[in-house]
């Protein structure tokens, strides 16, 4: 016998006439896909109202597909302090469910939701820095201080590695603006200026064109 689990708003009048029940498959931390029916309508987007519900849409519009927060969660901290690839972590799930029977029809979970972390890191970094509490005139709480600047106190760092994320300026143009913006790295137009305006020692600038000329990659956000 199949079971069907329903969710449905509590305490929520909707004032329109589109009301309505719409299966999406929901996958939970331990893998499992379950058909649910979700109660939908137009008094918000069918995203928010999965949000309510503790679960996270593949698509932003009309979702078929959702993953609940605990394995959003999951995903995203194994992959930031662990360095567990997403489609590591679906083939981990895929083998947690191989002994178990499904009655619907799985489905693959590393095309949708490499796409689905990268929003659900926005929604997160917002949530834990109060981006969505705070207004662009708050610069208390808005502003992200950078461990690299230098400061008029403390410990001042001469140099800093990280893995940045570089593109070769033949591959094209972006197609969409960057998720986080310039959080991460600042527009290439501003890094070009503030070199121009800040020259080194002769050595150091024949240094720096020597592998950027090697290199042959532009800084992308």
């Amino acid at each position: 016998m199949k079971m069907q689990r329903t969710l449905v708003l509590n305490r929520h009048q909707c004032t329109g006439n589109d009301a309505h029940f719409r299966d999406v498959m929901v996958v939970d931390s331990r893998g499992y896909q379950m058909e649910v029916k979700v109660h939908f309508c137009s008094c918000e987007p069918d995203f928010l109202r999965l949000l309510r519900f503790n679960l996270w849409g593949a698509t932003p519009t009309k979702p078929e597909l959702a993953f609940t927060l605990d394995l959003m969660k999951l995903l995203h901290t194994l992959n930031l302090e662990c360095q567990v690839a997403v489609k590591d972590f679906c083939a981990a799930l895929q083998t947690l469910t191989d002994d178990v029977f499904i009655f619907s029809n799985k489905r693959k979970l590393y095309p949708v939701i490499i796409d689905s972390l990268e929003e659900f890191r926005i929604y997160r970094h917002k949530l834990s820095t109060l981006k969505f509490t705070t207004t662009e005139t708050s610069k208390d709480l808005d502003t992200i201080e950078c461990p690299a600047c230098p400061k008029n106190t403390g410990s001042l760092i001469e140099s800093m590695d990280a893995l940045f994320i570089g593109r070769k300026t033949s591959a094209g143009k972006r197609v969409r603006n960057p998720l986080f913006g310039t959080i991460a790295f600042d527009n290439d137009s501003d890094v070009e200026e503030f070199v121009e305006q800040h020259p080194t020692s002769s050595r150091a600038n024949g240094v720096c064109e020597l592998l950027f000329r090697l290199s042959d990659v532009k800084t992308t956000c």
